[in-house]
């Protein structure tokens, strides 16, 4: 008799176990790029089409709005909700947490928190740093996130990044000393680097076979990939992203024209709920308490 769990082939062994890959919740930065300065808000659409895949997908996922986005397309945010996908915060104006200040940050995210919470009819649980810019010296950040009301947070690279990584911090979900819960980026090795293999211009770049086998092997939980409207834009060509060097602009304006068919790949293979649904549902309940670095 075969092993629970086997099946016996015709050669009359028992065949191994596939491993399933982890779950990986989809999430999005809705913002925009250009700084206000298309007239015909490019982002708008890319997030339609977004929108239109998960229908197909029949996934939900979470998308980080900037206030200010928001405030100018109210309509685009209530559509998202009313698809059934979970509305978080991306900061007022999508500026850095070290160009901030405790004090303008906490009043502003109070504020957007309020804005996105009047305009969906639920409440806004889940938060985003920009540019993932929760690093070492701006920690500060997730007390304010506490006394705001949010739940958890996915703001964190933990390695060593060209623009905000935070190496120091733990690669597995964690609580803040105020008692948000993080959800770190998955990251990987490559040549030794730790990457965050799931999201952006990393996830645009590699092969979608290589991403797959590479979450085959993750076991730090509360996976998620991310992506952001120019990602989904291949024919806006190049244009300057703001806070960017023309080189890094470059690199973002490129290889964009097979990221949604690489996005149903990903997710038709492991797609997971909305980062609140996991939140709620307690898969994060034993999340230990983070290292308490300043």
């Amino acid at each position: 008799m075969a092993r629970e769990g086997a099946s016996r082939g015709g050669s009359g062994f028992a065949e191994p176990l596939v491993r399933m890959p982890p779950p990986v919740s989809f999430t999005f930065d809705l913002e925009d790029h250009r700084s206000g300065l298309d007239p015909a808000s490019r982002f708008v659409d890319a997030t339609y089409r977004v929108v239109d895949l998960l229908a197909t997908l029949r996934l939900a996922g979470t998308f980080f709005v900037v206030g200010t986005v928001a405030e100018r397309h109210p309509t685009l945010v209530r559509d998202i909700a009313a698809a059934g996908h979970e509305i978080a915060f991306h900061g007022f104006d999508h500026t850095p947490l070290d160009e901030d200040d405790p004090s303008t940050f906490a009043e502003q995210t109070v504020r957007g928190k309020r804005l996105l919470e009047q305009l969906v009819g639920r409440a806004v649980v889940g938060y985003r740093a920009p540019i993932f810019s929760l690093v070492r010296r701006t920690i500060w950040a997730a007390d304010a996130l506490a006394a705001a009301g949010f739940t958890y947070s996915a703001s964190v690279i933990p390695a060593t990044n060209p623009r905000y990584g935070f190496g120091a911090a733990p690669r597995h979900p964690f609580r803040w000393p105020s008692g948000v819960l993080e959800l770190p980026a998955a990251t990987t090795a490559f040549a030794g680097v730790q990457l965050p293999f799931l999201g952006g211009v990393y996830f645009r770049y590699l092969p979608i076979s290589l991403v797959l086998r590479r979450v085959q092997r993750m076991t730090s939980g509360g996976l998620w990939t991310y992506l952001h409207p120019y990602d989904c834009d291949p024919d806006e060509g190049w244009t300057r992203v703001e806070r960017t060097t023309v080189f890094e602009s470059a690199i973002l304006s490129c290889n964009r024209r097979r990221t949604l068919a690489k996005v149903r790949r990903l997710l038709a293979a492991c797609g997971g709920a909305c980062l609140s649904d996991r939140v709620r549902a307690g898969e994060f309940a034993g999340a230990p308490a983070g290292p308490i670095v300043g």
